[in-house]
């Protein structure tokens, strides 16, 4: 596997769009043996990396269409994005099983799910590391998370 950075422009309204199409032609040129696309804003390129004949995997984080931070002009591309990267990649992923029984309804397509993070583990029996954080044993919660608007 190789990094390679691509220039973009630094604005919020255009940045990801002119990145991602810099991508996936730059991927047209290199000829990689999978082009992966994260998130459905990506997706909307999928049917042009397939025109370019490249093979494409989508993870499918999430409905961002969903999400306020987004205006109706956005979330209607996003929702276009959802249905064009499912719709036009060799094999979408998913992150949840909400989103695999979704994608499964509106698009008739089996997508993987390849879930976040780790399993969920038993509780800690060492005192050493409860005592250090001031933890009584089964009577914490760990949440590690990033909050989204």
């Amino acid at each position: 596997m190789r990094l390679t950075y691509l220039w973009s422009p630094k604005s919020t309204v255009v940045e990801t769009a002119v990145h991602t199409l810099l991508g996936v032609l730059y991927a047209a040129w290199r000829r990689p043996d999978v082009l992966h696309l994260h998130a459905v804003g990506p997706g909307l390129l999928a049917p042009l990396a397939r025109l370019l004949g490249l093979r494409v995997v989508l993870t499918h984080h999430g409905p961002d269409y969903e999400r306020s931070k987004w205006g109706p002009v956005s979330k209607g591309l996003l929702r276009i994005g959802e249905q064009l990267g499912v719709r036009f990649s060799n094999h979408p992923i998913v992150v949840s099983p909400m989103l695999q029984d979704r994608v499964e309804k509106r698009y008739g397509v089996d997508a993987t799910l390849i879930p976040n993070g780790a399993p969920a583990s038993l509780p800690t029996t060492s005192q050493r590391c409860l005592d250090k954080f001031g933890l009584t044993p089964e009577r914490y919660v760990l949440c590690v998370s990033r909050i989204d608007p």
